[in-house]
């Protein structure tokens, strides 16, 4: 049962946007992450895209790598990039263009520890997360074709799981201490920075193992950001960026 209860734990941080499931004891495990993601960033009135949302419905594919230790204790890394995509940031614009290309990636690392508790177990984690969003801007309408928003940070939290339905679901939430970036590709470049925000995540799962070596487990996770930037210009005065990342995934596991 430990072995099964200590998976379920590491399963469907939202925050870490990574995936340390079914970790047995002592062991080295790999795993392929697919998921379908709902994107949203948000521009405040004062923003130089004031008032408008971008938003993108896409898929993400990966890998993921868990090393867990005798005592509990476990470090993962998984990295996802988008597959093709739109976004709708120019929507009635003069001239009514079509939605734009979008693409995402994503990477964390991260650290926690398990600890049983009767019949489940608690878990507590930190971890480093980045993330890039890059938005293409109608031909011939502006003077950059690309804007590329990046954000990094750290996230801790923690999470309980609980055996049914022949498997284990975990429940978990963090807080992430997070800065951004937002540039394009004009000539000279917009290039201004996020001051630190804090943003939440929190998220559900549900594992399976087929085989001792086999398994499977299906996550939904929820991220929220605000990034506060910075005064720009005498123009562009300070103004906030919200990011919102709504996902369920599901991954294919083998230990080794």
């Amino acid at each position: 049962m430990k072995k099964l209860i200590l998976g379920a734990t590491f399963a469907g941080f939202a925050a870490a946007a990574s995936h340390a499931a079914f970790a047995d004891e002592g062991v080295i495990r790999a795993r392929l992450v697919v998921s379908s993601n709902n994107y949203e960033l948000s521009f405040d009135d004062k923003a130089p895209y004031a008032n408008r949302s971008a938003k993108s419905s896409y898929s993400m594919t990966g890998l993921g790598l868990t090393a867990v230790s005798a005592g509990g204790a476990y470090i993962d890394f998984v990295a996802q990039n988008s597959g093709s995509a739109k976004h709708d940031l120019w929507n009635n614009l003069a001239g009514n263009p079509p939605p734009q290309a979008f693409k995402r990636e994503e990477a964390a690392v991260t650290l926690g520890v398990s600890t049983r508790m009767g019949e489940g177990a608690s878990s507590a984690f930190l971890g480093y997360k980045t993330g890039t969003s890059t938005l293409d801007a109608p031909p011939l309408t502006f003077t950059w074709t690309k804007d590329i928003f990046e954000s990094s940070g750290l996230f801790f939290g923690g999470g309980f799981a609980f055996p049914a339905l022949n498997g284990n679901i975990g429940l978990n939430g963090a807080l992430a201490l997070m800065s951004g970036k937002w540039t394009d590709n004009d000539v000279p470049p917009y290039n201004n920075k996020a001051d630190t925000t804090v943003g939440f995540s929190f998220g559900a799962s549900y594992s399976y193992m087929f085989t001792g070596n086999v398994g499977m487990s299906i996550d939904w996770k929820y991220n929220a950001y605000s990034y506060n930037f910075a005064v720009y210009s005498v123009t562009v005065p300070a103004y906030t960026v919200t990011e919102k990342i709504n996902s369920i995934g599901v991954n294919l596991l083998a230990q080794f």
